[in-house]
């Protein structure tokens, strides 16, 4: 074999080792990120863009019109957060799941939700968010301090 033919090679096999290197570390911008290991409910549809936060919003508030059950609607939030790779979304998933328990007067889980949303990225929703469930749970001191940072 030829030195040019080997160069030549050598070559193609570079580039090709440079394109599956460059859509492995590019496969978020590309396709959305790395699949989720959290299934998504069998009613809401597979092909969710978990990336859009007003398509999972919109997903989790049909199932809780639907009467699908909490489990359902936090399934879908917990997919959405496994998914993500920037702290500010997750942290409004973080607040959706809040929300939710808030619904259904689970208040000991909307706090860990909220406080989860605050350490990813403290902001004026994550302290009103707080600032609810400090409410809900009597804790009026807590309550006043969220809502002056909201």
């Amino acid at each position: 074999m030829t030195t040019r033919k080997k160069i030549v090679i050598i070559s193609i096999v570079m580039i090709v080792i440079g394109a599956g290197v460059g859509v492995y570390f590019m496969r978020d911008a590309l396709f959305g990120g790395a699949p989720s290991k959290t299934s998504l409910p069998s009613s809401v549809d597979k092909n969710l863009n978990l990336k859009d936060i007003t398509a999972v919003a919109t997903a989790a508030n049909t199932l809780s019109d639907s009467g699908a059950g909490p489990d359902k609607v936090q399934q879908v939030y917990d997919a959405a957060i496994e998914s993500s790779t920037e702290p500010a979304v997750e942290a409004q998933y973080y607040i959706f799941k809040s929300s939710a328990y808030i619904n259904e007067k689970q208040y000991d889980q909307a706090f860990e939700a909220a406080s989860k949303a605050e350490s990813l990225s403290p902001s004026k929703s994550t302290a009103a968010e707080l600032a609810e469930v400090y409410v809900l749970k009597n804790d009026k001191p807590n309550a006043i301090k969220y809502f002056k940072l909201a």
